[in-house]
């Protein structure tokens, strides 16, 4: 009732206050955990839900939908797991997440970040291609395995995934990934295309490179958009790499 108020603090004071009163505690402990995750509160979150990764939910004393609460600690787990960089325990709560429901394209997303962060950057884009198989076309997904692959400097498989992104080729991550490559090529016609490209998304008026840097790089760290700034800085210190 506190949560359907929009009282949520409320509801975890009263929840922690009343945890040890239990003596079958699982489903409180997750109730409470899911709160701490809804408030993004993920540390706590996590040390709650780690402890009750295995429970069962089959001797509560109140009906439970199991399916869902089980998918729902994976859930919840995983990605207060990644913001405390436990990133075994994210892996194995994605997968298990995936047994209980194979089509979510948004756990394939957070699986591949996990294995991202794990350094196996062959597995991130392994797990992008599971869930493009599992869950249809997703363009977050085959935009990864664009990014993925840039990252690996596998460029020519990158530019085979930029022709499969369709309408989300101008997607600023998509952009600063393509201006990387052209810098990465020394195609000239293709930094200054893709620069511009970049000045107009970000509203920025279009010059050829290297006018107007300064201008671009203000409005990445304006709008916040870190994963296209950080391509994009990339590019940058390529080009500079050489000229030095």
């Amino acid at each position: 009732i506190l949560c359907e108020l929009g009282r949520e603090q409320e509801a975890v004071h009263l929840l922690a206050k009343h945890l040890p009163m239990f003596h079958n505690p699982g489903l409180i402990t997750f109730t409470l955990g899911e709160l701490y995750f809804k408030l993004k509160r993920y540390e706590e979150s996590y040390g709650l839900l780690l402890p009750i990764k295995k429970a069962a939910f089959n001797s509560e004393f109140v009906p439970v939908d199991i399916k869902m609460t089980r998918l729902n600690l994976f859930r919840y787990l995983g990605i207060s797991s990644l913001f405390t960089r436990d990133h075994q325990t994210a892996e194995e709560c994605f997968r298990e997440a995936l047994a209980i429901d194979p089509g979510n394209d948004e756990t394939y997303h957070y699986l591949s970040l996990t294995m991202e962060k794990k350094g196996d950057i062959a597995g991130a884009i392994a797990s992008c291609r599971e869930g493009l198989e599992c869950s249809g076309e997703d363009p977050f997904l085959r935009k990864r395995i664009f990014i993925l692959n840039i990252m690996m400097d596998d460029l020519e498989s990158a530019l085979m995934e930029h022709e499969r992104l369709n309408g989300h080729a101008g997607d600023i991550d998509v952009l600063a990934g393509m201006f990387l490559i052209g810098c990465r090529k020394l195609n000239m016609a293709a930094i200054n295309d893709y620069y511009r490209r970049i000045q107009s998304r970000l509203s920025v008026p279009p010059e050829d490179f290297p006018d107007g840097l300064d201008a671009i790089r203000g409005r990445f760290a304006a709008i916040e958009e870190y994963q296209a700034r950080d391509i994009f800085e990339s590019a940058i210190s390529h080009l500079l790499t050489i000229n030095a």
